[in-house]
């Protein structure tokens, strides 16, 4: 992606998610969650845990994000 002044504010601005795409936000933050919660229990408590918990954080970011500007 190529940015530009409009994607550098979009990117940094506050959305509110509203109705059913709230919906969606809450169920991706869940799903996050239970992954998440899945991969400390279930993996060795290495550096290699810990950058998957991340990497899971990340993609429930972007995921949101993605509801977030695009909610139509």
């Amino acid at each position: 992606m190529k940015y530009d002044d409009k994607r550098i504010a979009q990117a940094f601005s506050y959305y509110e998610v509203e109705g059913l795409w709230k919906e969606h936000t809450q169920e991706i933050r869940r799903a996050g969650y239970q992954l998440a919660t899945e991969i400390l229990h279930r993996a060795p408590s290495t550096p290699e845990q810990t950058l998957a918990i991340n990497k899971v954080r990340e993609a429930v970011m972007y995921a949101s994000q993605a509801v977030a500007l695009n909610q139509a």
